[in-house]
């Protein structure tokens, strides 16, 4: 029996958008400037840059300007910063650029090198509670939230949903994922929620033990000017 109760010279851009399960840290621009009669090239393979921890502690957003040539054989090379950030952000981009492969450049058929611009947008996420339902014992009053905070991401991330139980003391325990997202995200999220406090569910004016599910979602912070 149930005894708990429910309360785009040439431009062409190619941007890759981070959202979802696995896939980049960061919003990437490719403007390719090709000389006359080129053809420009055409990106294969991209490694995205990861949000360096110190710049995602800081909350810090930042774009970094990167100059590259493409050479003829479709390797990336003469990475150069042409706007840093700080806080690792453009180191991490120089890395992840220098790995990028393209189908090259061709002039009359035959591959020659091109030049881009790469702008890369490092955009920080937030989660945002979107409901947050209660089980109770019968006759007792809900929990009341009195200390919530959530983490910020470097990463897209996909909606989650934890169950939580709330102690006679207000704290929090045995938090367990209802709904999966990406495990460094999901521990960052749990460790967040184990840190809320709230007013206990009281019975009869005596604490008691509660229960709650929170659905989450997350949201990018606005762009950096």
């Amino acid at each position: 029996m149930n005894c708990m109760k429910q309360s785009t010279l040439l431009v062409l851009a190619l941007t890759v958008a981070g959202h979802g399960q696995g896939l980049p840290d960061a919003d990437t621009t490719v403007t390719y400037q090709p000389d006359e009669g080129v053809r420009p090239p055409v990106v294969l393979s991209q490694t995205s840059p990861r949000y360096p921890e110190d710049a995602l502690k800081a909350k810090f957003q930042a774009i970094v300007k990167l100059s590259i040539s493409i050479g003829s054989d479709g390797t990336t090379e003469d990475v150069k910063v042409v706007h840093g950030a700080g806080l690792g952000l453009e180191e991490n981009a120089v890395q992840a650029v220098r790995r990028w492969r393209f189908t090259p450049g061709t002039k009359d058929g035959q591959p020659v090198p091109v030049t881009a611009l790469v702008e890369v947008h490092f955009r920080l996420r937030y989660w945002r509670t979107l409901r947050l339902t209660y089980q109770t014992a019968p006759d007792a009053s809900a929990p009341v939230p009195t200390l919530r905070f959530l983490p910020a991401n470097g990463k897209s991330c996909d909606p989650a949903t934890l169950a939580l139980q709330i102690g006679p003391d207000g704290r929090v325990s045995d938090v367990r994922t209802v709904l999966t997202t990406p495990d460094s995200i999901n521990q960052r999220l749990i460790e967040s929620v184990r840190a809320w406090r709230f007013q206990p569910s009281r019975r009869n004016g005596v604490p008691v033990e509660s229960h709650a599910e929170a659905e989450f979602d997350c949201e990018p912070w606005p762009a950096p000017k």
